[in-house]
């Protein structure tokens, strides 16, 4: 008696669009803004944030996990600029 067949495994299809645009959840890192107080002066401290939503301009919400506060920043483009996100070490050794 031959064996029952199994059914067909569905394949995950990865595409570079996967890879390299934002998508719900992802992890990346925002720069953002912090004020030194003794001389006024702007500097950018990277730290985490997860994709809240992707709009349709390819600006990303987030929810930034600065030092003291979890905020959403809403609109942030990609780029190592103030303000901006960019994918973290760990997603982009992983790709």
């Amino acid at each position: 008696m031959a064996s029952p067949r199994s059914p067909p495994v569905e394949r995950l299809e990865l595409s570079v669009h996967n890879l390299t645009h934002p998508t719900l959840g992802r992890v990346v890192v925002f720069q953002e803004m912090r004020v030194n107080q003794q001389c006024s002066t702007f500097h950018c401290v990277a730290v985490p944030a997860i994709v809240q939503a992707v709009n349709e301009d390819e600006t990303v919400n987030l929810w930034v996990f600065g030092f003291s506060e979890v905020s959403l920043f809403q609109s942030a483009k990609q780029g190592s600029g103030p303000c901006e996100w960019d994918w973290s070490d760990v997603s982009s050794s992983s790709i």
